[in-house]
């Protein structure tokens, strides 16, 4: 697959320069076409076409002969069905397909035709692709010996001729080119970089090769394999490729050879060998432990799963920090993950590491360390007189210590009581005094208590008992502000407020503020954290309210205000059907409509309807805006037209429609 890959991104990247690079090294134009014979054939290949050709007709004359004979009674063009295509090119059409990146025949061919550059380059790597494509003729009525001249009349869609050429050629026997030399490989880890050297790219292009052929035998194997699918096109300073489906520590032997452009193939070159060399470490061992029994330290850890691995190493230091030396004289079997240490003293710690070897002497990374001691189980005497003093958020301890031989120093514990805390230094301290500064040392959160420990530890790494100290940081830092906030009316005229919590450990709840056009934003509400919506039923339909949301802390801090959020109240219920209406036609002004006056407190107006039959669709007279008085006059109306009424409200829900009345003169 990756073989594949490769060739593809070679076909598809350099596809517009194909032609020009194959053909000329010093950048030359190619010509409009080429002429390759091979004993009783003259093939016949499209190089550059005139921009708009859509196909050629070819005409012929041998030497002596004075008129040309017109070969193609019909134009040569690319095969437009893809069905045909595909059936065309055969076996070729799975590579082109991923050349291309085309999901089905249809966008395989239509992204080929659009491109020239890419034509070119499939039509030098397949003479079915050529063919399919319309850029091939093979003339087969030809004797060796013969001179022939050729001419091409490109034309375009509409049948007509764009440009004329013309070319000869003696017809040869057919030339195999020359294969390909100094070839040599560049052994990898799980891979072979094969390496050749070919001819410069001469000026006649058509007696020269256009790609190469790789072939491999793996150890053990009688025959060589091809092992690239679709021809590796020749450009210059690309004659190498990377072989990845090859085995460690075995050899393999490959020779390549070269093709022209009517698929004649070299001979074979000279003959390269390589050995894939294994140069990936093993797997750093885990579950690594170690624990003092009577005169000894047994160490042990997880068997690697590597079949070629070969042996462990184990190393030692006296701390973290000391430099580890490997301790084991002779290498520990693969097949005993263990090693007992015997050069020790009591109650002095001693720290492990172990690593694996492979059979090709690849080393793993040393694993963690891992430390274990004989005996000595005493711990020392514990800190006396803890104290601790608060400042910007920091807190300092100190404490006295009796003096103790193998004292090694002490530990710093934090936590939210005696029983919920965590070491918080690495390394034994050796001072008596202790600075937190906090996380990146910006200080403690406001507000928290803490528990502050400290312990004694010996050179053993015996711990004493932890003394204890409460401390409490100041709050004077405010919470986070609420994410968002949300309000919406709901069914019965109410405004239902939501939001989102503030991302502060110490809230303790929430302060809801509302305000209008009319008055200063108000204090709404105060609730706990738990509770993150509320419902405002003190509103009058149809006024616009803002709202906001602040976070409140343990110590009453006050975050800053979440964005307003705007909302108008509105409800569902459908307001009255205006009653006693009537309709009067007069000559000069049209229809005069009036009814009664809808008595409600959200009325914001009424929507008259005409239609020219009682059963006929009722139109909306007043699109715009809507009638604010109980009177209305259809200039265009006329008699025996009928018209309904409707009311709408500051909501916009609309009442039911009057019955139709028709209207009558006055």
């Amino acid at each position: 697959m990756k073989r594949l890959l490769l060739t593809m991104f070679l076909i598809i990247i350099t596809a517009s320069l194909t032609i020009t690079s194959l053909t000329y090294a010093q950048q030359r134009t190619p010509p409009p076409f080429f002429l390759l014979t091979a004993k009783d054939k003259v093939y016949i290949l499209l190089g550059k076409v005139p921009e708009g050709s859509e196909g050629f007709y070819l005409f012929r004359k041998a030497k002596g002969e004075k008129e040309f004979v017109k070969l193609t009674e019909e134009p040569i063009r690319p095969v437009r069905d893809p069905i045909t295509f595909r059936s065309m090119i055969e076996e070729d059409y799975e590579w082109v397909k991923k050349a291309t990146k085309g999901e089905d025949e249809f966008q395989v061919l239509r992204r080929i035709l659009r491109d020239e550059g890419m034509q070119a380059a499939f039509s030098f790597t397949s003479l079915k692709l050529a063919k399919a494509l319309g850029r091939l003729y093979v003339d087969e009525n030809v004797k060796l010996g013969m001179e022939y001249t050729y001419k091409v009349a490109f034309i375009d869609y509409k049948n007509a001729q764009l440009e004329v050429k013309e070319k000869s050629c003696v017809v040869k026997a057919a030339r195999v080119p020359q294969p390909p030399f100094e070839v040599k490989t560049q052994p990898g880890d799980s891979q072979i970089k094969l390496e050749w050297k070919y001819y410069e790219l001469p000026k006649e292009f058509e007696y020269t090769a256009v790609g190469f052929n790789i072939y491999r035998r793996a150890e053990g194997e009688r025959e060589f394999k091809k092992i690239n699918p679709v021809l590796m096109l020749w450009q210059e300073g690309m004659t190498y490729r990377v072989d990845y489906e090859v085995l460690n520590g075995k050899r393999y032997t490959y020779y390549v050879t070269a093709v022209d452009l009517i698929g004649m193939e070299s001979k074979a070159s000279n003959y390269a060998e390589g050995v894939p060399v294994d140069k990936t470490p093993p797997v750093m061992p885990e579950g690594i432990a170690a624990k003092g029994i009577e005169n000894r330290i047994v160490i042990g850890w997880q068997m690697n799963l590597e079949l070629d691995l070969s042996h462990y190493n184990i190393y030692r230091g006296i701390s973290v920090e000391e430099e580890f030396k490997k301790i084991n004289k002779e290498p520990l079997p693969a097949d005993l993950p263990y090693y007992e240490d015997k050069d020790i003293k009591p109650g002095k710690p001693y720290f492990y590491k172990v690593q694996a070897v492979d059979k090709s002497g690849n080393a793993s990374r040393l694993t963690s360390a891992v430390s274990a001691l004989i005996e000595d189980k005493i711990p020392p005497r514990p800190p006396t007189t803890l104290k601790a003093v608060v400042k910007e958020r920091k807190v300092t301890l100190n404490w006295q210590q009796k003096l103790e031989e193998d004292l090694l120093g002490f530990y710093i514990y934090r936590g939210k009581s005696k029983e919920d805390f965590m070491r918080i230094i690495k390394t034994p301290l050796k001072e008596k005094v202790f600075k937190d500064e906090g996380y990146q040392n910006k200080g403690l959160l406001p507000g928290g208590e803490f528990f502050y420990g400290v312990s004694a530890v010996d050179n053993a790494y015996n711990e004493s008992e932890r003394i204890w100290v409460e401390v409490a940081i100041p709050d004077d830092e405010p919470p986070a502000t609420p994410v968002s906030i949300y309000a919406r009316p709901t069914e019965d005229g109410k405004i239902e407020v939501l939001w989102q919590a503030a991302h502060s450990w110490d809230v303790t709840g929430y302060r809801l503020y509302r305000g209008d056009n009319k008055e200063k934003p108000r204090l709404l509400a105060e609730v706990g954290k738990s509770t993150l919506s509320w419902f405002d039923d003190k509103v009058e339909k149809g006024e616009k309210y803002f709202y906001y949301v602040t976070a409140i802390d343990k110590a009453k801090n006050e975050s800053k205000p979440t964005d307003k959020f705007y909302v108008i109240v509105t409800d569902i219920t459908l307001p009255p059907t205006p009653a006693n209406i009537k309709a009067v036609f007069s000559k000069k002004e049209g229809v005069i409509l009036s009814w009664d006056k809808v008595k409600i407190d959200d009325l914001a107006g009424y929507r008259v309807f005409r239609a020219e039959i009682l059963s006929g669709v009722y139109e909306l007279l007043n699109t715009e805006v809507l009638i604010k008085e109980i009177r209305f006059v259809d200039k265009e109306g006329k008699k025996n037209f009928y018209y309904k009424v409707a009311s709408v409200d500051t909501s916009g829900n609309e009442s039911k429609r009057s019955e139709p009345i028709r209207s009558k003169e006055g």
